[in-house]
């Protein structure tokens, strides 16, 4: 996972680098952003217990500002819920109640691709930091991981100007908190309103 968060890194500096060669007066503004989806969990095997879930939510919110070269760089907070539909234990599996819950607070930087004017693909990655809960609790039988550290996301999508200073945007989410056999996937869509320059 390490070599794969590095390598897309490298990748979107690359790219970005390489596709804007100046600094317009279209950046160096702030913007504000609220995004809302589904979100889709990801288990491996524990040992001998493994959890499955139902497709659940995201929701969120950044606050960013615009660079020069295409690069955004934004403070987000996203929340993720998904109710669980069965753990399998030692061999069986167990219609259980139970949910996982994360609230991550990431700092992101994304790179536009200017490919063309309607639509503008992009690619970002960032670091923070996530709280994360697992329970699960069923006629005396409960597990409860609860767990808090480091936390990194890949992001790619396609953004659109929709009107004034209004973008839409459709992307994925590859996001990975401190529960090592939990992996959190995302499509999502979002509405950033960039304020002028005063």
């Amino acid at each position: 996972m390490k070599k794969t968060f590095l390598t897309m890194m490298t990748i979107t500096l690359c790219l970005c680098s390489s596709t804007f060669a100046d600094c317009s007066d279209d950046y160096n503004h702030f913007y504000a952003k609220v995004l809302g989806g589904a979100h889709f969990l990801h288990t491996e095997s524990n040992g001998e217990i493994q959890p499955s879930f139902h497709p659940g939510y995201i929701v969120g919110g950044a606050l960013g500002y615009q660079l020069c070269y295409g690069l955004n760089l934004e403070a987000e907070y996203a929340f993720r819920r998904n109710n669980m539909s069965k753990i399998h234990f030692f061999g069986q599996d167990f219609k259980n109640r139970g949910s996982f819950q994360s609230s991550s607070y990431m700092a992101n930087l994304i790179g536009n691709l200017s490919i063309c004017e309607c639509f503008q693909p992009f690619l970002g990655l960032g670091i923070g930091y996530d709280v994360q809960q697992f329970h699960t609790r069923e006629a005396g039988f409960e597990i409860v991981n609860d767990k808090k550290g480091f936390a990194w996301q890949l992001m790619l999508g396609i953004n659109y100007p929709y009107f004034c200073n209004t973008d839409v945007a459709l992307e994925y989410r590859f996001h990975k908190g401190p529960l090592h056999n939990f992996y959190s996937h995302a499509i999502a869509v979002s509405f950033a309103y960039k304020f002028q320059c005063f």
